[in-house]
Formats: C-alpha cells, sequence, structure tokens
C-alpha cells in the first residue's frame, strides 16, 4: 500500500514537473492603442500578435507556447510606466515590448532596469539616449534611432539634390523633433554649408490643426521642407497641407519612417514626397514575405516599417533564447549582445556596446505603383546603419 501511495506520489510531482516544464512564455506589449497614435499602435499590436502566432505555429519557444498580452500605454510615460509595471509585477511576463513614442519608451526603459526585466524597444521610439547616455543593460533598442535616420537622410538629400538652396522644418515640439530637426541640419551643412535655413517651425504634439505652421513655412518659400511629423499627426499634417500647395512648391522629406504610415493610411490621397524607412514590404525574404501575406489578409493593407518591428521583437527574442537555450534574463541578455538575428530587413546585429541594432535605410520617392493598388518608395537607396552610427565607445553608453 505504502509502495503504491509512494508511486502515485511520484507520478504527481513528474506530472507538476511537467507543467512547470510546459508553462507558457509571457510577452508584455505595450501601444497606443487609443488617441492620435492608434492609426499606428492598433497595427502595430496586430503585427506583434500575428509574430507569436506564427512563433506558436513553429512549435513556440524552446518548446514552450508563447503568449502575448497587450496593453494601451497611451503613448503616455505615466501610462507607460504604470502598465510595465503591472504586466511585470502582477502578469509575471518573461519580457517587455514596443511602448510608443520616446517619452514613453524611456518610462519602460527605467522600469525594465529596476526590476531587471528584458525591454525590446520596437514602436519607433529613436531619441539616441535610450541607446547612449540613457542606457541600461536590459534594454535594447530593435528599431532605428533618430542619428541612424538624420545622418543618412543628410547624405541622400546633399547627394540627390544639388540644386537646392533653402531649406525649412517642421517638425512636432518635443525632444524628439527638435533633435531630428537640429541633427538633420548640422549634418547637411556639413556637406553644404552654403544652404541657407529659411524656416524651423515646431508644432506641439496636441494640435489639431496645422494650417498656421503650414502657412508660415509655405511662405517663406524652401526648396525642401524636411519633417518628422509621425503616426496619425503626420497623416492629418499632410492632408491639411495639400491645399496650400506645399508638395507643389518644394520637396518635401517626411523622414523616420513617418512617410510609410502615411502610405499606409492616405492610400489613394497619398502625395508626392521623398522619405526614409529602415525596411520596406517589397523585401524578398521568408520572414518578411510571410508576415506581408498574413498581414494583408487580415488588413487588406501591407505592413509599414512601425508595423515590421512590432512584427520582429517577439522573433528576436525567440532567437536570443534559442540561442541561449534558456529565458533567464541574463542569458537571455548575453545571447542578444553582439548576436546576428535574422529579421524582415535582413540579418541585423544587436550591438553589444549599447544595445543598438544595426539594419538599414531605405530612402526612396513615394510614387503610385501600379503594381499594387497603393503608393510605395521608388528608386530605393540603401544604407547600412554601421555608415551612419557612431562609434559603440563614442554613444555615451555606460552599463552600469
Amino acid at each position: 500500500m505504502k509502495v503504491k501511495a509512494f508511486a502515485c506520489l511520484a507520478i504527481l510531482c513528474w506530472l507538476c514537473g511537467q507543467s512547470y516544464a510546459a508553462e507558457s512564455i509571457k510577452i508584455g506589449s505595450m501601444n497606443a492603442l487609443t488617441g492620435p497614435f492608434g492609426v499606428l499602435g492598433v497595427d502595430q499590436s496586430k503585427a506583434a500578435k500575428l509574430a507569436v502566432d506564427h512563433i506558436n505555429k513553429d512549435g513556440g519557444i524552446l518548446g514552450r507556447k508563447v503568449e502575448i498580452l497587450i496593453r494601451d500605454d497611451e503613448m503616455s510615460p505615466s501610462t507607460a510606466a504604470r502598465v510595465a509595471r503591472k504586466l511585470v509585477l502582477e502578469d509575471k511576463v518573461n519580457f517587455l515590448v514596443g511602448a510608443n513614442g520616446s517619452p514613453a519608451a524611456m518610462s519602460v526603459s527605467e522600469l525594465a532596469d529596476r526590476f531587471k526585466t528584458i525591454y525590446i524597444s520596437s514602436a519607433g521610439a529613436q531619441a539616441e539616449a535610450m541607446t547612449g547616455k540613457n542606457c541600461n543593460r536590459y534594454t535594447f533598442r530593435l528599431n532605428h534611432s533618430g542619428g541612424q535616420f538624420y545622418r543618412a537622410d543628410a547624405a541622400y538629400v546633399a547627394s540627390n539634390f544639388p540644386d537646392i538652396k533653402t531649406v525649412a522644418g517642421i517638425n512636432p515640439d518635443y525632444s524628439y523633433g527638435h533633435e531630428m530637426w537640429e541633427g538633420f541640419i548640422n549634418e547637411l551643412k556639413k556637406r553644404r554649408p552654403d544652404i541657407k535655413v529659411v524656416a524651423d517651425v515646431f508644432v506641439p504634439m496636441t494640435e489639431k490643426d496645422y494650417t498656421n505652421y503650414v502657412s508660415s513655412v509655405v511662405d517663406k518659400k524652401p526648396d525642401l521642407v524636411y519633417s518628422v511629423m509621425w503616426s496619425g499627426a503626420g497623416v492629418a499634417f499632410v492632408k491639411q497641407s495639400k491645399p496650400y500647395g506645399m508638395f507643389d512648391k518644394a520637396r518635401f522629406f517626411l523622414a523616420a519612417a513617418a512617410i510609410g504610415t502615411a502610405m499606409n493610411v492616405m492610400e489613394k490621397e497619398m502625395v508626392r514626397m521623398w522619405g526614409s524607412e529602415p525596411c520596406i514590404f517589397e523585401l524578398d525574404n521568408p520572414m518578411n514575405k510571410r508576415l506581408v501575406s498574413d498581414f494583408m489578409k487580415e488588413t487588406g493593407k501591407p505592413p509599414h516599417a512601425f508595423v515590421t518591428h512590432a512584427y520582429a521583437a517577439p522573433f528576436l527574442l525567440k532567437q536570443a533564447a534559442e540561442k541561449a537555450k534558456s529565458v533567464d534574463t541574463d542569458k537571455v541578455i548575453a545571447a542578444l549582445e553582439g548576436g546576428t538575428f535574422e529579421m524582415p530587413w535582413g540579418k541585423t546585429l544587436v550591438r553589444k556596446g549599447d544595445h543598438q541594432a544595426m539594419g538599414k535605410v531605405f530612402i526612396g520617392e513615394a510614387k503610385a505603383n501600379p503594381k499594387y493598388n497603393f503608393w510605395t518608395l521608388s528608386d530605393v537607396k540603401v544604407i547600412a546603419t554601421e555608415e551612419v552610427s557612431p562609434p559603440e565607445n563614442q554613444t555615451g553608453c555606460v552599463f552600469k
């Protein structure tokens, strides 16, 4: 009898062990699902969920099912921090991804450092400080930094528009908008010191009527306008600018992945302009083709860059965990640092010294594409981010 009881107890313990071994891996995903930036966050969340569905169809991570917990960060630093705290402390997630905009992402990064939880910034937070002076060992940035974009943008403009003599900027009025405009102009003047700035306009993030800002730029008659107005704000800005002839009277450069959202949302209302993207949906590789096919089945539209990064983040964690043969935080960090991973835009190095991913910048002119029922970038020039990134020892990043 005792032998039977012991055997039953052993079987029960074994079953408990099997249940624990099969416990799900949890990823907490944060994006702006409401407000003017909801147009971006909703699609990002769909992409992150699609990635997890694909991962589970392929056997999960280390044989374990993956769950994704999607939350609204409202693109607010305080909301993002509150949501991330709950995901870590109450929902017990293994990893964090997303967080729209640099202020929200920086607050999540600080929390990730405090609670020793890996955070993949994958929702367009481009402030250089994240992988610079404010870096920490738990935060990795999968999307580009602002500096990678504005250096590539300046090189492209100087090379491709030799006739321009005057430039204006119209950008969002917070740290990111100022950083991008100042960085672009400084880099452009290194190549074209004769360039004259005729206007630098900054628009509050809460603004809904852009007409006065647009007319103040158009009145200066610049040869080129540089902007990083993004997501729903960028779309509204482009629509309101059309009656003023903004796009007829100057070359308009909508930078840092903002152009992809505009093309995606505006469809046939889109106008001629130039811009820079971290990826384009036409790339011919298995991961990207799978994303494009299934995302278009669900939404009827191709994925823009913010969507692609949201999709890529769970796969980055999967590849790192399988390289580490563990989801232990320290082991996954070691696997991420200096590792090269398959992403929808190609092989991607994650630098050890600052945790910044090294991808590509795709720059071209937006045109109606007869092959599709939407606009795409044409005559694309590809610039490797290694060419437009400071060395790791010059970013200001020091891990504590």
